[in-house]
């Protein structure tokens, strides 16, 4: 078995450490070849002496750096060491042959003594286990054919075991305690042992005895104050010790639950406890419910209360845990309300006719259900025909399209939990509208002018909109698509008033017709034809295009020219 040992890790120390080293001290033994250092200006020439070879180590020691002697097919080119605490593994980077034996020895700069530590055999790595810390020149030599052929030397520094412990950390759940150390160290032998120190009682108590394991789980016997206490034992059998004050509860309800804060009538309420437990005494628990003059105890299933209330009305439930004896060891108790869902509704529909023939319909509902849903429908009276908008949303609120313009009903329904239903109908006229055309007309009655006539032009949608009548009865005569301004040269916005007019005017090769000024440069005019031929030249529209005049078909621009009096005010917006 420690044959199996030696190779796994001398595999795992020839892959994780590198070899060789310079500059260490180390003792020469008359068992080795004499060693003849020569300096240069780079590093000492090692030269090998192998006349002179001893089967007796000398005390004296030398300095020296590390030492490499080789044959023809023999190398050891350096020694990998693996500390282990009390021990360590090392090995030179060969493979084993049946034909080479190695033999290793150390010197020990304390005691300035030679010692065998592993005798001639063919295995590459051994243990080795100094008596004490210090300073060791570690020697091996290797052998073939009755001579020995190859050697190598080098210094180490042996540690020993070192472990030094951190904190405690505890915590303690539902049912037990957990405890845990932290620690460093090289040592690979190292076992802990867990004692607690009941200060109630005065007695220790074994949690866990030696083991490997740092961290484990304890029950303790009752609740109160405790001292937590470990010792960490090397593989030297050098002890170090840690201890912790800590405190175990009492045995206690830690919550209790519902599934819901409130109730309704008929419905299934359950109720869940947990508790903290450390030291088992819990034999039973279980849950009541108090209507005003009694405690009833509930159904229990899976350790939880199920109750159904019968009537709305206000309530206490609660949870108990009992000892194995059966006495009260702790209680939550816990108001509740059951109710009957209602809904009131805010009399009628509101209604938004937003665009063409789309509505947007919504309802007030006053409730205490959550759960409450809503049926929307609508009546086509022509065809006397009901079609479904929306089946049971959730949602007060709805969009709808109606299929054409004329009469209908549009209908809610609402349903509650127990089902309870209540409803609410509005008739409503279906007549397409422009949604920014109507945008435009309200905005419009907002402004007085001081003629009969009233233009608007919206950059944002390149529309013009005339207008006769006075402020808040304003009647919308055209609504045009026009070309503004682009946005390097936009129409000015705000409000103007309408100014001088002319039959033409021309702009390099374009001519435009009947123009009407509104402020400075700023016109209506027609879109661009060319002066030499009086084609069309650009009668692009419905687009920012202009160098902040507003184009128009050129019937449409002469109707301005021709109807729309001097002072007549001119809003122009986004």
């Amino acid at each position: 078995m420690k044959k199996k040992i030696i190779t796994f890790v001398c595999g795992m120390a020839m892959a994780l450490f590198g070899f060789g080293t310079s500059g260490i001290t180390h003792a020469q033994e008359p068992g080795t070849p004499a060693i003849v250092e020569t300096a240069t200006e780079t590093d000492a020439q090692l030269q090998v002496d192998t006349s002179q070879v001893s089967a007796q180590p000398q005390a004296d020691a030398v300095e020296m750096d590390a030492v490499h002697v080789s044959a023809q097919n023999v190398t050891i080119g350096s020694i990998a060491k693996m500390d282990m605490g009390r021990y360590s593994i090392v090995g030179v980077p060969n493979t084993p042959s049946a034909d080479v034996y190695y033999r290793w020895q150390m010197y020990d700069f304390t005691e300035e003594t030679w010692t065998t530590f592993h005798d001639w055999d063919t295995a590459t790595c051994v243990f080795w286990e100094p008596s004490h810390a210090g300073d060791y020149n570690v020697y091996v030599e290797a052998m073939s054919g009755g001579a020995v052929v190859a050697s190598y030397a080098q210094l180490y520094h042996f540690s020993g075991c070192v472990t030094t412990l951190g904190s405690i950390s505890y915590a303690c759940g539902t049912s037990e305690c957990t405890y845990d150390i932290s620690y460093t160290t090289n040592d690979t032998e190292l076992q802990f042992r867990w004692q607690a120190y009941d200060v109630a009682n005065g007695t220790w108590c074994m949690i866990r005895d030696w083991s490997g394991e740092s961290t484990g789980s304890w029950v303790p016997e009752h609740a109160g104050d405790y001292f937590l206490y470990v010792e960490a034992k090397g593989g030297d059998g050098a002890i170090s010790s840690k201890l912790l004050v800590c405190h175990v509860d009492e045995t206690h309800i830690t919550s209790f639950i519902q599934s819901c804060t409130s109730g309704f009538v008929n419905e299934l309420v359950v109720m869940a406890g947990t508790s903290t437990d450390l030291t088992k005494q819990i034999g039973s628990w279980r849950y009541l419910v108090f209507d005003g003059t009694n405690w009833t105890p509930t159904m229990m299933l899976d350790g939880q209360g199920l109750w159904v209330p019968t009537q709305a009305g206000q309530y206490a439930i609660c949870y108990q845990i009992f000892d194995k004896s059966g006495n009260l060891i702790d209680q939550r108790i816990q108001s509740f309300k059951v109710e009957t869902p209602y809904v009131k509704l805010g009399g009628e529909l509101h209604e938004a006719h937003t665009d063409g023939l789309k509505f947007h319909f919504s309802i007030d509902a006053e409730t205490n259900d959550p759960g409450i849903r809503y049926r929307w429908q609508y009546y086509d009276i022509a065809n006397d025909a009901w079609h479904v908008i929306a089946d049971w949303p959730i949602g007060n609120e709805i969009d709808w399209i109606a299929p054409a313009e004329g009469y209908y009903w549009v209908m809610v329904e609402v349903i509650l939990r127990d089902g309870t239903t209540q409803s609410v109908t509005k008739g409503v006229f279906a007549n397409m509208i422009d949604a920014e055309k109507d945008s435009m007309q309200k905005l419009a009655n907002s402004y007085a002018s001081n003629t009969g006539y009233l233009l608007l032009v919206n950059g944002a949608t390149h529309k013009v909109g005339v207008f006769s009548g006075s402020k808040g009865n304003w009647t919308m005569l055209a609504y045009w698509d026009c070309s503004d301004g682009k946005a390097s040269t936009p129409t000015v916005r705000g409000e103007f008033t309408v100014g001088s007019k002319g039959s033409y005017f021309d702009s390099g090769d374009a001519r435009c017709y009947y123009y009407t000024q509104f402020y400075g440069d700023y016109l209506f005019h027609s879109v661009l034809y060319n002066k030499y031929n009086g084609n069309l030249a650009d009668g692009r529209l419905g687009m920012g295009l202009s160098h902040g005049c507003v184009r128009l078909q050129i019937d449409n621009a002469k109707w301005i020219y021709d109807n729309i009096p001097s002072g007549t005010k001119v809003v122009v917006y986004n």
